[in-house]
């Protein structure tokens, strides 16, 4: 599964309410067909979530997982935003393609030592900065969220649920 699972264990207890988000690539390269045709055999489907061709959802009703693409349709990025974590998706991923990297291991930045990725450190942060979300930014996230709103529904004792397409719910 995730290369720590206590990361995932943290999030699913609750420990890291403040959690925006959270991002982990494959260990191995996947097209989004084969990974999207895969997750069907566990019961797992994809969200309709908003037009946009490099970034698609999965589900298992319960929580979700987005799925970021490469140009040539390839699985780029893996990532959460919130604190429900999609163990049966990532279980699922796991059982098909191996390993998954969350971002604090040295492996997601190409690095094979944890040494290794704190001499590069410097450079990895050097690539990053902020910029302030553009209109176009703003207004699709507001329309993933009032879609989430929409379509999920809340479960007893926390959660929510995401029906599959045209079950009516």
């Amino acid at each position: 599964m995730l290369a720590d699972m206590s990361k995932a264990k943290m999030l699913r207890n609750g420990m890291q309410e403040d959690l925006m988000s959270f991002y982990m690539k494959l260990s191995t390269k996947v097209s989004a067909r084969d990974l999207f045709d895969e997750m069907k055999k566990f019961g797992i489907w994809e969200a309709p979530l908003r037009n946009d061709e490099r970034a698609r959802c999965l589900t298992d009703g319960c929580s979700y997982l987005l799925v970021y693409l490469t140009e040539d349709g390839f699985v780029s990025l893996l990532a959460i935003y919130g604190v429900i974590v999609p163990e049966k998706i990532f279980d699922a991923i796991w059982q098909t393609f191996g390993e998954i990297y969350d971002e604090h291991d040295p492996r997601y930045w190409g690095c094979d030592t944890q040494e290794e990725w704190e001499a590069k450190m410097p450079d990895i942060a050097a690539q990053f900065r902020w910029v302030e979300p553009s209109e176009e930014q703003l207004a699709r996230d507001k329309k993933l969220k009032a879609w989430f709103m929409a379509h999920a529904i809340p479960i007893a004792g926390g959660g929510w649920r995401i029906p599959p397409k045209g079950s009516g719910e």
